[in-house]
């Protein structure tokens, strides 16, 4: 009875094996916010997805970008950070080593204004946050050099939701990230 069991989860698990892969990404890229086209943010992403089935993919981003003041304001710097933190599903088209995809990011976003330095004689330093919450479409194709790695390009439209204050506010952004995943 007992060598059933263990040859019934063997199977179970070659089974399981041919159908899922876990995967670990790092891209990097830049939001281009809608409001304010000229003022790139540059970033990067790391991701943990679990192939469902061979074309369905889902998992967890985290992301972090960045912006810097290309000016000085009297030795001001300002600096703005975009934190996504989402799940992703993607849905992969064809077979093959070159996959197209679309899919869609969703999750929260926290986003932070960093002011700091000498405003007319006197130092500042200044911390504003928001929090929200939003989705993001993807489309890109993936290309598998190897059967555990492969090279990706992506683009994404963020449509984001704060809710500060009473007032609800939408941000929007398109990003383009190109980035290598490993497969186990």
């Amino acid at each position: 009875m007992q060598n059933k069991l263990i040859l019934i989860l063997i199977v179970i698990t070659i089974s399981l094996k041919s159908y899922s892969q876990i995967s670990i990404s790092t891209d990097g890229g830049f939001i281009l916010p809608s409001e304010y086209p000229e003022e790139f943010m540059i970033g990067l992403n790391l991701s943990c997805s679990y192939n469902i089935t061979k074309q369905m993919r889902s998992g967890l981003l985290f992301g972090f970008y960045n912006w810097k003041s290309r000016e000085v304001y009297e030795d001001l710097s300002i600096r703005v950070f975009t934190m996504p933190i989402s799940m992703v599903y993607e849905y992969r088209f064809l077979k093959g080593s070159f996959h197209p995809y679309a899919g869609i990011n969703a999750g929260y976003y926290r986003q932070s204004l960093n002011i700091t330095g000498n405003w007319f004689g006197e130092y500042i330093s200044e911390t504003d946050h928001k929090n929200g919450y939003g989705f993001a479409p993807v489309l890109g194709f993936e290309y598998d050099i190897k059967n555990h790695f492969g090279l990706y390009l992506n683009a994404k439209y963020h449509f984001i939701y704060f809710n500060e204050e009473s007032t609800n506010e939408e941000e929007k952004g398109i990003s383009c990230n190109i980035g290598i995943r490993f497969s186990f």
